[in-house]
């Protein structure tokens, strides 16, 4: 690109609002940067010039990138896909777009495209679910729902038996896990998602719902909140964002929330799902070792489920999930059950 060219191209992106662009020199410090990339990153400008290039490549990135690029002789445009570190210490996702002039060297035009916010988000949010550190997954999505939509609150809760109430499954305040509750559905504005609809209201939630005391208790300025279905349609609980201030981007909030609803759903389902099969393996359980003689179930395949106390004496181990076949000679009977629908 001629150096005219080069001016020109620079001029017509420098304000973009959509694009971050900054100039590195060939020893990769940053020479030139515009209010985009302030913005999206965090630093003022006075914090970037002059610095290397690693200040905003996560660490990952920084031998794979540039200079493997410029090292590859038939490669002449730059077109990567980067995590981009702010000052605050998070990142986001970032196509990053350059040329490599004649001599090999990158020309020091970068391109940052701030890609879709809702597209980012849901790779934090994705990311976060399958690299939750050992939390269980209510917990991540919850911790990282409140990153991503910037909240106060998030909390994912279940309708209770009655219908009336709210249990909260797991609940982050202020970017930490904190205490479950429960709360009463009426005159809050939960009780409209109860009943199906998607609600945001971005600011005035205390005028608005004057008798939900919650709301005036932890200062609350804006509220969103999304259902979450069964199979049969019906409402089971829902995910709850709060501000202390307005909302500024009450469409993206509403849409991120209602994107990841199924996820939480099916999660919540498959832990319902385990917990009654294990409290039905200890109610079994119960039954089975108030029978004094050996007694052992079995599924279709022969595969053993259940033992009772006598049963294990017997064969020395509880042998769970090993098949009956694979049992040693025993010295006396034992009752086997089979249950072929298992």
């Amino acid at each position: 690109m001629k150096k005219n060219s080069k001016k020109e191209f620079y001029k017509k992106f420098f304000n973009d609002p959509n694009i971050g662009l900054f100039w590195l020199n060939r020893k990769y410090k940053i020479a030139k940067v515009n209010p985009t990339i302030m913005e999206l990153t965090g630093y003022k400008e006075s914090e970037l010039l002059g610095q290397s290039i690693d200040l905003l490549l996560t660490c990952d990135d920084r031998e794979d990138s540039f200079r493997q690029l410029i090292n590859n002789s038939d490669q002449k445009i730059l077109n990567l896909t980067h995590q981009i570190k702010c000052r605050d210490g998070s990142y986001f996702w970032t196509q990053l777009n350059g040329q490599i002039d004649e001599e090999g060297s990158l020309w020091s035009l970068i391109l940052i495209k701030n890609i879709n916010k809702k597209e980012n988000a849901i790779k934090e949010l994705i990311t976060s679910v399958y690299q939750k550190g050992g939390l269980p997954f209510m917990d991540a999505i919850t911790l990282q729902l409140a990153k991503s939509l910037n909240a106060n609150h998030v909390f994912i809760g279940e309708i209770t038996d009655t219908k009336l109430s709210v249990q909260t499954l797991t609940h982050c305040m202020d970017g930490t896990l904190v205490d479950n509750f429960t709360y009463n559905l009426k005159d809050t504005p939960c009780e409209r998602v109860y009943d199906g609809k998607v609600s945001v209201y971005p600011q005035d939630i205390q005028r608005l719902f004057p008798k939900d005391q919650d709301l005036k208790d932890l200062n609350i300025q804006g509220y969103a909140g999304v259902p979450l279905f069964n199979a049969r349609n019906e409402t089971i609980g829902l995910i709850v964002a709060l501000y202390r201030e307005s909302i500024q981007e009450p469409d993206f909030v509403s849409s991120i929330l209602t994107l990841f609803a199924n996820h939480v759903v099916h999660e919540y389902e498959r832990q319902k799902s385990e917990a009654m099969i294990k409290e039905q393996a200890i109610y079994y359980q119960s039954i089975l070792d108030g029978v004094h003689e050996p007694l052992m179930v079995i599924d279709k395949e022969y595969n053993i489920i259940l033992m009772n106390e006598a049963a294990k004496k017997q064969t020395k181990n509880t042998c769970i999930h090993e098949t009956l076949f694979t049992l040693n000679a025993m010295r006396s009977p034992i009752t086997v059950l089979r249950l072929a629908v298992v």
